[in-house]
């Protein structure tokens, strides 16, 4: 009978390691005090703990947490890790009658109506130049730069 508990619990080890050797984890998701959820992926990851901080580091950024703020610190293989953006992206802000986009120099920034029907155009000459929208009638409208798109709503 002890061979028959003890063969039974080898087992059990055995078998609870190699689940932790079947999960291929891809963040590490860390929860403060205040109820917040972050993730962060763990391509050359580095934790360091000083008196009263932890210092997180990986192939994109270096996070410092106060102590006080963490609650718990899980590996996790959802894929919750949000990874930076290798292209460059465009912001689309709007200024009363005008819309600044962040894009390179030289893009054609183009306003066509929800019919396709091209309303404006304006080659940006230098990151953040407005397009002016002042002359459009109320309704909603799509504004290409590059290739990107966004919606923007004319009141």
């Amino acid at each position: 009978m002890k061979k028959f508990l003890l063969l039974l619990l080898l087992l059990l080890m055995v078998n609870g390691q190699w689940s932790i050797v079947k999960a291929q984890y891809t963040s590490l998701t860390v929860k403060e005090t205040s109820g917040t959820w972050t993730s962060y992926g763990l391509e050359k990851l580095k934790i360091t703990f000083s008196a009263d901080q932890m210092t997180l580091t990986n192939s994109q950024e270096t996070v410092v947490f106060p102590l006080s703020e963490l609650s718990s610190l899980q590996f996790t293989d959802l894929p919750t890790a949000i990874e930076r953006m290798s292209h460059p992206y465009t912001v689309v802000s709007l200024q009363g009658a005008k819309v600044r986009l962040s894009v390179p120099v030289g893009t054609m920034a183009r306003v066509y109506d929800s019919f396709g029907k091209l309303c404006a155009t304006a080659r940006i000459g230098q990151e953040g130049v407005p397009v002016y929208i002042g002359s459009l009638l109320p309704g909603i409208y799509i504004v290409r730069a590059g290739t990107e798109r966004h919606k923007i709503l004319v009141k």
